[in-house]
């Protein structure tokens, strides 16, 4: 303070007049409130801490938001595979249904088909008893001693290996009465015999007398 600087000035001044130097006079020091004052920093942090902080701010706000993309992005994927499993397992599902469904469709087929065929086997079993089984004799006609209307009559007839008859004809718009004809095999539905009428196989009939 100015009371330590009179006093060193003083005891050199002593000194001074005791050596006999002549002494000079030193310029009085400025006092401190007329010194420049550098001026002082707010408080807080420094500009360079500060303008740090700041810096620090601006890289969490960027982590920040890489941190909300990268959770936006992560659902997004998520949703991504959900929806593909959820598709994968209804095309499972449909191509299961759809497997399901020929399935069945050649199951029916195949019992279609078997039924067919027990049904031809049973028919042709059939076919073959009752060819290898012995003919019943065709029943005899009950004889009458008139033919019916419009039927011809064949006389002196005669049964022929072939099983068809031959004779006189009588009542036929075809022939003239006591022609001598022969008839188409006969279907044997009757046996012949007089007062039987008989039919050919090609549907005509004739009264037997």
């Amino acid at each position: 303070g100015q009371g330590v600087v009179g006093l060193v000035v003083r005891e050199r001044a002593t000194e001074g007049e005791e050596e006999g130097e002549e002494l000079v006079p030193r310029p009085p020091s400025t006092p401190p409130e007329e010194a420049e004052q550098t001026p002082v920093p707010p408080q807080g942090a420094p500009p360079a801490r500060r303008k740090l902080a700041t810096k620090n701010r601006g890289r969490s706000t960027i982590t920040g938001d890489d941190a909300t993309d990268k959770r936006a992005a992560a659902a997004e994927a998520a949703a991504d595979r959900r929806q593909a499993a959820s598709e994968a397992a209804a095309q499972k599902k449909e191509a299961a249904a759809e497997a399901a469904a020929q399935k069945k469709k050649a199951a029916v087929e195949a019992a279609a088909r078997r039924r067919e065929a027990t049904a031809a086997a049973a028919a042709q079993k059939r076919e073959a008893k009752a060819a290898a089984a012995p003919q019943e004799p065709s029943k005899k006609a009950r004889a009458n001693k008139k033919p019916p209307r419009g039927v011809p009559v064949l006389r002196n007839w005669k049964l022929l290996r072939d099983g068809s008859v031959r004779g006189l004809i009588s009542g036929s718009p075809q022939y003239e009465d006591g022609a001598k004809v022969r008839t188409s095999p006969l279907d044997g539905r009757a046996e012949p015999a007089s007062g039987v009428t008989v039919r050919t196989g090609s549907g005509s009939r004739y009264f037997l007398a």
